[in-house]
């Protein structure tokens, strides 16, 4: 049975405090907006570098817990387009939302990793370009 959007599957917490730049939800994607500053995050976008997964709720303007993704941490993440299946493992997906991902292959956000053999619409990802493995800012 699939775990909520946003459950870390691999990997050691990185737990932070941030500002969130618009309402965030438990379990959102989020990406810097260094322009901001403040520390500030908000909704991942595809072909943006990935900062972490937000562990709670966040008001605009508020600060709240978000867990930093690093190289090699992975996700379980809800598929908003397409259906998983064994064929799909090791093949790149693109970020939709801050919740889902598409299993399009366009900008190459996250690669397949894993699934549990009975759940489509749920997929185990590794992002490929984590905000803390990249010099800059990718977009």
């Amino acid at each position: 049975m699939a775990s909520p959007h946003g459950t870390r599957v691999l990997g050691q917490r990185h737990v932070l405090t941030m500002k969130a730049g618009s309402a965030l939800a438990k379990g959102d994607f989020v990406q810097s907006t260094e322009a901001t500053g403040s520390n500030t995050v908000d909704n991942a976008a595809t072909n943006v570098a990935v900062f972490g997964v937000t562990l709670e709720a966040i008001a605009s303007g508020a600060t709240g817990q978000v867990d930093r993704i690093y190289p090699g941490d992975q996700f379980w993440v809800k598929v908003s387009t397409g259906t998983v299946s064994a064929t799909e493992m090791g093949k790149f997906a693109d970020i939709v939302d801050e919740l889902s991902v598409t299993l399009t292959e366009s900008n190459n956000d996250c690669r397949q990793m894993s699934w549990d053999g009975i759940t489509t619409d749920y997929v185990v990802v590794e992002f490929g370009t984590p905000e803390s493995a990249t010099p800059t800012v990718l977009a």
